[in-house]
Formats: C-alpha cells, sequence, structure tokens
C-alpha cells in the first residue's frame, strides 16, 4: 500500500466517526453491521477496547466454478460492560469496486490501527455461531412464554 491509499484510508476512517452506525441485529453478546463502515464508526464512537486475540476473517467463494472471486466477513472481539462483545460486519469483497475498498478499509483498521493479528476461516464458522445464537434466543423466548402460560397470563 503506498502513502497516497494509505492516506485516503485514514481519511475515510476519520469520517466514519460523523456516521450513524446500521446495525443489522444485536442478538446476545454479537452485534452485526451491515458495512465495515459502520462497525469501525461503532467502535470509534464507544471508544471500545480490544482483546489481544485475533480477529476473523471468514471468507466464501461467489462463484461455484472459481474460487478466484470471494466475500470477507470480519469478527472483533471487544470488552464491554464486563464480558465480550463480538462486532461482526460483511460486504467486503477481492473482486469488487466498493467491496474491494470494504477490504482493504476494514483489514487497514484491525492490523494498522487496532494492531491485531486476522485469521482466516470458511464461512461456515461464523454461520454455526450465528445460528447457534438464534436457537438460544428461541430457546430463551419459548421459555418466557412456556412460564407465562403456566402462570396463566399473557406474554
Amino acid at each position: 500500500m503506498n502513502e497516497a491509499e494509505r492516506k485516503l484510508i485514514m481519511q475515510r476512517i476519520s469520517d466514519f466517526v460523523k456516521r450513524r452506525p446500521n446495525i443489522i441485529f444485536w442478538i446476545g453478546d454479537m452485534i452485526y453491521f451491515r458495512e465495515p463502515e459502520d462497525l469501525i464508526a461503532f467502535f470509534i464512537q464507544k471508544k471500545f477496547r480490544v482483546w489481544k486475540c485475533p480477529a476473523w476473517r471468514f471468507f466464501c467463494s461467489e462463484s461455484k466454478e472459481s474460487t478466484a472471486q470471494l466475500r470477507f466477513f470480519y469478527e472483533i472481539i471487544v470488552k464491554w460492560r464486563g464480558g465480550d462483545l463480538k462486532l461482526v460486519t460483511g460486504n467486503a469483497t477481492n473482486y469488487s469496486g466498493h467491496g474491494g475498498f470494504d477490504k482493504q478499509v476494514m483489514e487497514f483498521f484491525i492490523q494498522e490501527i487496532l494492531k491485531l493479528p486476522m485469521e482466516d476461516r470458511p464461512l461456515n464458522y461464523l454461520l454455526e455461531e450465528l445460528v447457534g445464537k438464534i436457537r438460544e434466543e428461541i430457546d430463551q423466548e419459548m421459555e418466557r412464554a412456556c412460564t407465562d402460560l403456566l402462570r396463566g397470563t399473557k406474554g
């Protein structure tokens, strides 16, 4: 990365602070953001501290014929109210203009600003984690509904 690209990325990151982060969902200890810039804005606005553990880069192929076109999702674990909070985002690619820039910005943020190592995993790891969190949330809702029914109250 040359100095001009580095300055452009730093300018974009400083612009993110002004934006309102677009959160797709917050379930348990995981927040999923629409774009990498939303995750970065949320991180900077909340002044999180990160655990010195690797950031995860999950990947999947966009094409059945080739593994050259990849889509990337990222997860950073931060300290939050006495526990861990996982910040997750996607929509980065290695082949398109905007998606490629998202990849460049997110990886610069992780490696150059947060100084975290990054480890790769296939996307199914993230999907299994999401399914587990959704299942856990549904189980809690079902338990509350059953308790309300047994008590004879509406929930």
